[in-house]
């Protein structure tokens, strides 16, 4: 079977996440990024995003993948 015709009922789900206290020039990006996406009606995906409090750049990276997992598995939004 292939993967991509298996019927989910969420099958794509995006998580991006910024740290609060990324350096501007990951920042920014990532806001502009966010904001862009976050605006738009029809997405090819469910979309969450998240400002990582007091986080930076490198810092983020065990809460973000901990916290987009606990999303992209969970059984609701």
């Amino acid at each position: 079977m292939n993967p991509a015709d298996a019927k989910a009922p969420d099958p794509r789900r995006l998580f991006v996440s910024s740290g609060s206290d990324d350096n501007p020039e990951f920042r920014e990006p990532a806001l502009r990024w966010i904001q862009h996406w976050s605006k738009r009606e029809q997405l090819p995906w469910s979309l969450k995003t998240m400002t990582l409090e007091g986080q930076s750049h490198f810092s983020s990276a065990p809460e973000a993948f901990r916290q987009g997992l606990d999303w992209v598995f969970a059984k609701e939004d």
